[in-house]
């Protein structure tokens, strides 16, 4: 997959510099690849407007929960296994390209798939790497994508490979989601979850780059600085991941990290996705925001900003989860402000195709 993404993009980056992309249209369509938004309901409803813009738009995914924050009730999209993959089937149906379907499946506290949904219990992150030697964690981690693969779910927003460097971290230590603190055993254990997802033609997606693990803040509810707290050790585990014949995708953190980037979180930063990331690190597989909705961005900047600084920054997949806040005019909202941002200059075409034919590759590739 690594190998196919960087031909597309360099012959796409060609034909835009021989023939202008200025005057390269780049259909709604198009647009609508590199967007995932969040929905509501247990089956497809093409009265539903959200759902009706996703197959309109051709929206790239969607994104599963059990839980619906907003109105603080359940279900949201899930009851059972054959209503999840009934679901699953239908939104698949009635969209004219392959459709990514992502969930946060980690296990533990966060786990959408849960026993009284009729689901099998998977333990936490931390309870794995503690209780499980490599064998017993890669039976498990391959039960566990099976079970996905057979609900028609293509991508999972897991392993997380922050490190436990703050066990009391509200959103990572304290909720059990980290293998460890040291960077060896969260890249072993992350690599065994790599490979059994990989196997199911499911991508993983890791999770929080640069490093959510010191925090002491949750960035759903607002700013999270870390720059008193990271260490360079955070990234071990991408560095020795990326170095492997793996397929993954990474996350973005909206963290504050002044040792990266002194005025833009993680999510609207070039310096921590274009340059450290995929120049430093060498990562060329999908980038994807943490969901642009949490507090930690929705609070300190409007949506065209926040679409245009994630997408100059390097980000390839914009994540409207729809589930701190929820707009079911979100698709159409953002493809408008894109296309404003490409008249206007403010983003390059080029880069946006390539991120479009990243996308659809990523898409062939979990269809071959």
């Amino acid at each position: 997959m690594k190998f196919s993404i960087q031909i597309i993009s360099a012959v796409t980056f060609l034909v835009c510099f021989a023939f202008s992309c200025k005057e390269v249209e780049i259909s709604d369509s198009d647009l609508g690849q590199i967007l995932m938004v969040g929905i509501r309901g247990l089956e497809f409803d093409p009265k539903n407007p959200l759902h009706s813009d996703i197959q309109q738009y051709n929206v790239g995914g969607i994104i599963l929960f059990d839980y619906d924050v907003p109105t603080k009730s359940r279900p949201r999209n899930i009851t059972s296994p054959d209503q999840l993959r009934k679901l699953i089937i239908d939104f698949k149906k009635e969209n004219s390209q392959d459709l990514l379907v992502a969930i946060d499946q980690e296990g533990g506290k966060v786990s959408r798939l849960k026993e009284v949904s009729g689901f099998n219990e998977f333990p936490s992150q931390r309870d794995i790497a503690e209780a499980m030697d490599h064998i017993s964690a890669e039976t498990l981690y391959t039960q566990h994508a099976n079970m996905l693969g057979d609900l028609g779910i293509n991508i999972n927003f897991a392993p997380v490979v922050d490190l436990n460097s703050n066990p009391d971290n509200p959103i990572i230590g304290s909720l059990n989601r980290s293998y460890s603190e040291d960077p060896d055993t969260v890249s072993l254990y992350s690599k065994i979850a790599i490979n059994a997802f990989n196997s199911n033609k499911i991508l993983p997606v890791l999770k929080h780059f640069p490093g959510h693990g010191s925090s002491d803040s949750d960035s759903h509810l607002g700013v999270v600085d870390v720059s008193k707290t990271w260490d360079a050790s955070e990234l071990e585990p991408y560095k020795k991941l990326i170095k492997q014949d793996l397929q993954f995708g990474v996350m973005t953190a909206h963290i504050f990290n002044t040792n990266i980037d002194s005025l833009w979180p993680a999510t609207l930063s070039s310096k921590s996705i274009n340059e450290l990331l995929t120049t430093n690190l060498g990562f060329m597989g999908i980038v994807i925001s943490d969901d642009l909705q949490m507090g930690a961005i929705r609070d300190e900047y409007d949506l065209e900003t926040t679409i245009e600084k994630s997408l100059n920054a390097g980000v390839d997949i914009l994540l409207f989860a729809n589930n701190s806040v929820y707009d079911e005019a979100i698709v159409r909202k953002s493809i408008r402000i894109i296309k404003k941002l490409l008249k206007e200059e403010r983003i390059s075409a080029i880069d946006l195709k390539k991120k479009i034919h990243k996308v659809k590759d990523l898409k062939q590739s979990l269809n071959d």
